[in-house]
């Protein structure tokens, strides 16, 4: 057991959740009577972004177990990566109401569904008790933050991503969400500088690459608009074209 988690944990840190999947694979044939491993292996799959095989794995499941709050939390987890938010907030609801082991997770997680299906009041509610449940968890923190931000409770989701940043300042999904709910506030040149500081993390984001020639645009930042531009093409040409047309292009062609 031990050796195999160990193995696990390596693949895990260099991000390999293939190798991952495998060593759990492994341990739930070596001691099928402990679920814990079923899951940890879903988990793995989805991960791997393997909703298919995590689909079919889950089918092949007990029903003491798929029926389970785990392992309905599981299967909500799936569906949600296939593609059906509605079924995965209805397996989110079916584990929390059995009373699942991560129930903070399993909050988040519906939350999620719901806000992919736009019910962003049902999805601030369902992250608040996730919160509630596990103040110290700032993941739980970042999405309450997301959901708050697209439900137009802009000042909220600033601070929130304000807290967060300055407990985490190197992570860039923090500064993109605030530089976006500023934006929204209407304080472009923090939602901006909030920006450039993910971008700075991390260069490979191009919607906040294209978000940013849009708002260099209207402050009539031509240089650092070209520059932006430069670098959206580098990772996404059709993308880069589109916003070419609609940020530099009309200027080009406007007559002298």
């Amino acid at each position: 057991m031990s050796a195999h988690l160990g193995l696990i944990s390596l693949a895990g840190q260099r991000g390999d959740h293939r190798v991952a999947a495998e060593g759990w694979s492994r341990l739930v044939r070596l001691y099928p009577s402990r679920p814990e491993l079923r899951w940890r292996l879903v988990e793995a799959l989805l991960f791997a972004q393997d909703g298919t095989r995590a689909h079919k794995l889950l089918a092949r499941f007990p029903s003491e177990l798929a029926d389970s709050a785990d392992g309905l939390f599981w299967r909500g987890a799936t569906a949600a990566l296939l593609g059906r938010p509605l079924a995965a907030s209805e397996l989110f609801r079916a584990s929390l109401a059995k009373g699942p082991s991560e129930p903070a997770r399993a909050w988040t997680e519906l939350g999620k569904a719901l806000f992919v299906l736009e019910r962003f009041p049902e999805a601030i509610a369902a992250m608040r008790e996730a919160v509630r449940i596990a103040p110290d968890d700032p993941d739980h923190r970042y999405w309450l933050a997301v959901a708050l931000k697209d439900g137009g409770h802009l000042d909220e989701a600033i601070r929130i991503n304000r807290d967060l940043s300055v407990a985490y300042p190197n992570e860039p999904r923090i500064w993109r969400q605030l530089g976006y709910a500023q934006v929204l506030a209407a304080r472009a040149p923090e939602g901006i500088e909030a920006l450039e500081r993910s971008l700075a993390l991390d260069p490979g984001q191009p919607r906040v690459w294209n978000a940013l020639m849009i708002l260099y645009r209207a402050a009539g930042r031509r240089a650092d608009l070209v520059r932006a531009h430069g670098n959206l093409r580098s990772l996404d040409a059709a993308m880069a074209e589109r916003a070419y047309l609609a940020t530099i292009h009309p200027d080009e062609a406007r007559p002298q």
